[in-house]
This record gives structure tokens, sequence and C-alpha cells, in this order.
């Protein structure tokens, strides 16, 4: 039975200083040879995008008594931040991860499962917030 998966795209941002127009357009023909090859091999891409300023606009972190706490920054740096995502559809986790081996970039990516909708996290061995 097919899953869904998460793939998130980990670079260095730095690796971008300079980036040239021509540079970016090469990167996306990976991507578009990317998307080509899963779904040639059966997948689907469900949707994918990168993503702007690796610092979040804001941080929400629930609080004990109920509340939510917004804050703005400063934020830790990271070497490696999330600057893409797919969400694809495989027949199993070894074709998830033959597609996230063919994903283009300079660092790595990192492959999750999606629960399926209405799975329980509990069921499935980890613990509840």
């Amino acid at each position: 039975m097919p899953h869904d998966y998460m793939i998130f795209i980990m670079e260095r941002v730095s690796d971008f200083d300079g980036f040239t127009l021509e540079q970016e357009a090469a990167l996306g023909a990976r991507h578009g040879e990317f998307v080509t090859k899963v779904q040639d091999a059966g997948g689907t891409i469900i949707a994918g995008d990168p993503l702007e300023n690796p610092q979040p606009l804001n941080r929400f972190t629930p609080q004990p008594d109920g509340s939510v706490l917004a804050t703005d920054g400063p934020f830790a740096e990271a070497k490696e931040v999330v600057l893409g995502y797919y969400k694809l559809r495989a027949e199993n986790d070894e074709q998830a991860r033959e597609f996230a081996a063919m994903c283009p970039t300079k660092s790595f990516v990192d492959l999750r499962r999606v629960y399926p909708e209405g799975a329980s996290i509990t069921e499935r061995g980890l613990p509840p917030r």
C-alpha cells in the first residue's frame, strides 16, 4: 500500500552566497529532472517548494498554562537549514529511499514518513506531547 513521505532538503545557506541566475536555472533544471524520475518510477510528487529566509518569521511555543509564546528572534543559527521540501507518495520505504537519494542537494536530505490520516501516534510508538 502506498505511503506519503516528506523529503526535507537541508542546505548550508553560505553555499548560496554569490549564487548566479545561471546557477539558479541549473538547479531548477535538476529539480525538474528529479520530479520526472520520480514520476517515471511510479511515484507521485504531491507538493514541493523552495523556502525563503532560513530564519523563521516567528516561533510559537506552547506554554504549560495553555497560552502560546510568540517570539520573533533572535534564533540560534544552524549550519544546515531546511531550504525546500517535497511531499511524495511511494509504494514502500525502499522506493521512498531511492527517490530521496536522487533529490538534488549540496548537503543532504532527510526522509520522513507522513502519518496516515487518522493514525494513532501512540499506537505507532511515539508518545504524545
